[in-house]
């Protein structure tokens, strides 16, 4: 039931709302902000879900993330990068107890991804499903401009293509 193609439709952050796009409008509904963003591909934004074994499913997604370079002390935001992964779910109906998790062609000295921390699969149900991505992203307070780093979730939603 689950095999198919899926669209991202959503990417929520549960911190604080950003302004990536630094249009003076901060969102925790981050889909809305990539758009503006240099790297924004639409078709970038499929997950191929399908069979790793007779028992076991197979997610492929590309997650879009924002990037970031220092400058003078100061964060920019760069543009949006994807990052290529795969997780095997041995138990559909049960996703976040039974995963396995890699990125593709993670290399470990590689800044950006030192920032990610974990990915889970959190539900398939009525022809979408959830991964949340545990990460850092760099929260600019509009109103004095100040940046921190905060911890904490972007969920990605994925709707079945009909």
């Amino acid at each position: 039931m689950a095999i198919g193609e899926y669209e991202l439709v959503d990417v929520h952050w549960e911190g604080l709302p950003l302004d990536l796009d630094n249009d003076g409008v901060a969102r925790y509904a981050l889909l809305h902000e990539y758009k503006n963003l240099l790297g924004y591909f639409e078709t970038n934004h499929i997950a191929i879900v399908g069979y790793k074994k007779s028992t076991e499913i197979k997610v492929e997604a590309q997650l879009a993330f924002p990037e970031y370079i220092e400058k003078n002390g100061d964060f920019k935001i760069r543009g949006l990068k994807y990052i290529p992964m795969s997780i095997g779910l041995e138990n559909i109906d049960s996703p976040s107890s039974y995963q396995t998790i890699q990125f593709k062609n993670y290399d470990k000295a590689d800044a950006d991804l030192s920032d990610i921390y974990s990915v889970t699969a959190l539900s398939f149900a009525d022809n979408s499903f959830k991964l949340k991505l545990h990460c850092t992203l760099l929260h600019v307070d509009i109103s004095d401009n100040s940046q921190d780093l905060e911890t904490n979730y972007l969920v990605y939603t994925y709707r079945k293509k009909k």
